[in-house]
């Protein structure tokens, strides 16, 4: 409202001095008194004009101030339910990604490395260590936590603005987009429950992933193509999920000191 003020404002003051500049210099002779009271007029709008644009400008300031600071608060409090699905889905990534050999007798970490090689995944189809889950394969709960990570941070993004934090936003962005890509939950579902021929499609599947050697691409077949792009959502998804983290740190750091 006050912006709109300060706009009208302006203009007028533009248009007298307009007016001004015209009166002295075509219709006032040079000993008219009119023209020193038309040009101390000018002198006194082109004052009225500057403490209009500063006040202006620092009422802007002020209103920038406090929409950033709303807007830190608004994304502290939805990061603090988004942690819980980023710890979730660290959890079942890890278990994932790293063989039972390796985790076996081991606390599971909170976070789970960026980078692992696909023959690492050769155990995906195990059952999760964590007391309650039952039976299910981790790859399938690791898969059902991220869609719901997915879905949480869709909602963020629809919720919050993020004006004032263009990388934030850039960063989820990417995460939303990678992860819905390509849908991979039914198909790797289909795997743990289907057979080829009198062999489990599960142990077919942990076996070529173990036993795959070279360059990891796509372009296989279409059993294989599914892990392949699983491989490379994860370790996308834990990769943006880390840069989000970091850039969510700097701005609480930053808000902190000042």
């Amino acid at each position: 409202m006050f912006h709109r003020v300060t706009i009208f404002i302006s203009v007028l003051c533009l248009a007298l001095l307009a007016a001004l500049g015209i009166l002295d210099y075509f219709f006032l002779d040079d000993n008219s008194p009119l023209q020193d009271y038309a040009r101390g007029t000018f002198t006194e709008t082109i004052g009225i004009l500057l403490t209009v644009l500063v006040v202006d400008r620092l009422f802007e300031s002020r209103d920038r101030r406090q929409e950033r600071k709303q807007e830190i608060e608004a994304l502290r409090s939805s990061h603090r339910v988004c942690i819980q699905y980023i710890d979730r889905f660290h959890l079942y990534t890890y278990q994932v990604v790293t063989p039972i050999a390796v985790r076996a007798n081991k606390a599971l970490p909170k976070r789970c490395p960026e980078t692992w090689e696909f023959n690492d995944m050769r155990d995906l189809f195990s059952e999760s260590l964590l007391i309650f889950d039952g039976q299910t394969p981790s790859v399938l709960r690791c898969l059902a936590t991220l869609r719901d990570l997915q879905l949480y941070i869709e909602g963020m993004l629809a919720r919050l603005p993020l004006r004032y934090f263009p990388q934030i936003s850039g960063t989820l962005l990417d995460f939303v987009e990678s992860v819905g890509r390509v849908e991979l939950y039914e198909g790797i579902k289909f795997d743990s429950e289907a057979k080829l021929g009198e062999e489990k499609m599960k142990n077919f599947v942990q076996n070529m992933i173990a036993t795959h050697q070279g360059k990891l691409e796509y372009g296989g077949s279409n059993i294989c193509t599914k892990y392949v792009a699983l491989y490379y959502v994860l370790q996308n998804a834990v990769k943006l999920l880390n840069q989000y983290e970091i850039q969510l740190a700097e701005v609480l750091k930053i808000e902190h000191l000042s």
